[in-house]
């Protein structure tokens, strides 16, 4: 029940098309490209921390 809004808005959207079928799929791909570079534009992926360990040789006398 909670996505029939989501039905809703697509009709409300899907109202204001232009009759012509690809020219219609050409608004909802610029749409589709909108919300994806404007609206929600994706975080900038965050670089890991890294650890570096190193193996040192033990040195002669000491004690293990």
């Amino acid at each position: 029940m909670s996505e029939n809004w989501h039905k809703r808005h697509a009709l409300s959207l899907a109202s204001q098309l232009p009759d012509n079928a690809s020219d219609a799929n050409a608004v909802i791909r610029e749409l589709q490209h909108l919300v994806d570079t404007w609206l929600h534009v994706a975080p900038e992926p965050t670089k890991a921390s890294v650890t570096v360990l190193r193996v040192v040789p033990e040195l002669p006398g000491s004690a293990a």
